[in-house]
């Protein structure tokens, strides 16, 4: 959405963990540092750790793209396994074949057909086969062979397990006899382990005091500093545009960073849904107002919704009876589909006024018939306050006025954008978390929603728009493609100010 508008390749705040991107702290400059010294010199154990969301998984992406041809690498990326899976895994990522001949069927013995002239796909087949079958030992076997091959060769092999606080400690003793394949003077399989901070604890319980010993580089990642964060996200700015045309104010990245504690994943997050502010508001600048719209979108929030259930018993009657209500009332248009706001807002406003429970309880004049009929409810005459935050005033010929008020005293819709002129109604309903789950929606699908809130009858309603347009064609443009997409939106129109 976004991607074109601000004219960028790719996005610049991806979750993936694509190495083109990594910013190279000190920490993680170091860390990568500290892993290549430990592949190059033949360390054995090695241990990187950090927090959830400091880039562990980029960093060893990026650790891949930096050896060369002669470093032979097995990833791990799921360490809930057992230790029999483990050597299938190795054996699988290393392409290592079996020790010894795959014994042939006695049809091949009576043929007597050359190696060489065995189909391929029989031999692969015969190899997942053997790799199903095979016991722990001989698994063991024929890596310890491939191991000393590789090594007369001058290659290296490197074990790396992402997640490695989450092992097992059959797992975890397995790995550690792994490293006792070696020669004389060098280790034939390094092994790092990648995880978050609770792998130190692991690794200092007593059963695992063995393996502990023999970790020769530890390494930690820690969060970004404030600068730190201002360079990343300048650098990843850079990278999906070489000329970008959108900035963050020092106000805002300050923002950005309270919010994630100098976390990278956290600060995508929090730059991605600032992105998509600024580009609804059609803006090369990002500031607080962004980036606060950003993290309130992140914590579950949307513009002026309070996240609240609703359980009374007559909930779905009042809502049937704002419907029948806004149709009674009547919409007047000011072009085809284009309806105003404001008379919504009144029909809503008289219709709380005639369903407004009494808080002493129902007198005998006020009493309804058991099954009182829709049409026997009359508004009264008295103005009813929405209790929403006010706009500025608005001209006096786009207002429809109440009985008993002025155009002044009319009160504004909660949750307009400033200089609005158009938005489209999708949804309403008397639940928070039911228009909150529709704004998400709506939103993945690539629309610009959000949620007002308003009180009728007593009760809050939840109104969901996409929006909002300056131009009439644009809001039509989406009327069409909403409607395309199986809802049923209005058109309507916000009055501005002067």
């Amino acid at each position: 959405m976004y991607i074109e508008y601000y004219q960028f390749k790719e996005k610049p705040f991806n979750l993936t963990p694509d190495p083109k991107f990594l910013y190279y702290s000190k920490h993680h400059q170091g860390a990568l540092d500290h892993l290549l010294y430990g592949i190059k010199e033949r360390e054995g154990f090695m241990a990187l750790m950090g927090g959830v969301g400091t880039g562990k998984t980029t960093l060893c992406r990026a650790l891949l793209d930096s050896l060369d041809d002669k470093v032979n690498v097995a990833l791990v990326l799921n360490p809930m396994i057992s230790t029999m899976d483990l050597f299938r895994t190795l054996i699988q990522e290393l392409n290592i074949s079996p020790a010894r001949p795959v014994q042939r069927s006695r049809l091949f013995q009576d043929f007597d057909i050359p190696l060489e002239e065995m189909d391929p796909d029989k031999e692969e087949e015969d190899k997942v086969e053997w790799i199903q079958t095979a016991s722990k030992k001989q698994m063991f076997d024929a890596l310890n062979d491939y191991l000393l091959a590789q090594h007369s060769q001058g290659r290296s092999t490197v074990l790396i397990i992402d997640e490695a606080q989450t092992l097992s400690f059959e797992v975890l003793e397995q790995v550690r006899l792994l490293s006792n394949l070696e020669t004389e003077k060098e280790k034939l399989l390094q092994i790092i382990f990648v995880g978050q901070k609770e792998l130190n604890d692991r690794l200092l319980e007593p059963e695992l005091k063995q393996l502990n010993q023999r970790i020769s580089i530890r390494y930690e990642i820690f969060p970004l500093s404030l600068e730190e964060c201002r360079n990343y996200i300048n650098h990843r700015l850079t990278l999906a545009s070489q000329f970008p045309r959108v900035v963050f104010t020092p106000k805002a990245i300050q923002r950005i960073h309270e919010y994630s504690q100098g976390y990278p994943r956290l600060i995508n997050l929090a730059c991605d849904r600032a992105l998509l502010a600024a580009y609804n508001d059609q803006v090369d600048v990002i500031d607080r107002k962004q980036v606060k719209q950003a993290i309130r979108s992140l914590s579950g929030e949307t513009t002026q919704l309070v996240a609240e259930e609703e359980s009374s018993g007559w909930a779905w009657a009042t809502a049937a009876g704002v419907v029948l209500a806004l149709f009674a009332g009547g919409f007047y248009a000011w072009d085809k589909d284009v309806f105003s706001v404001r008379k919504i807002e009144t029909t809503l406003a008289s219709l709380q006024t005639a369903w407004e429970p009494s808080q002493s309880g129902p007198s005998p004049e006020t009493t309804a018939p058991a099954n009182p009929e829709p049409a026997a409810l009359t508004p009264k005459p008295q103005p009813v306050s929405m209790n929403v935050p006010e706009e500025p005033p608005l001209p006096v010929k786009n207002r429809v006025e109440k009985p008993g008020s002025s155009a002044e005293d009319q009160p504004a819709l909660p949750g307009v954008p400033e200089f609005s002129d158009y938005r489209l109604q999708v949804f309403s309903t008397h639940k928070a978390l039911e228009a909150g789950r529709k704004v998400r929606t709506l939103k993945e699908q690539g629309y610009e929603a959000f949620a007002t809130r308003a009180r009728a009858a007593g009760k809050p309603w939840h109104v969901v728009y996409v929006g909002p347009f300056k131009k009439l064609k644009a809001a039509k443009s989406r009327l069409k493609t909403l409607k395309e997409s199986g809802h049923q939106p209005i058109l309507l129109t916000i009055a501005k100010s002067d």
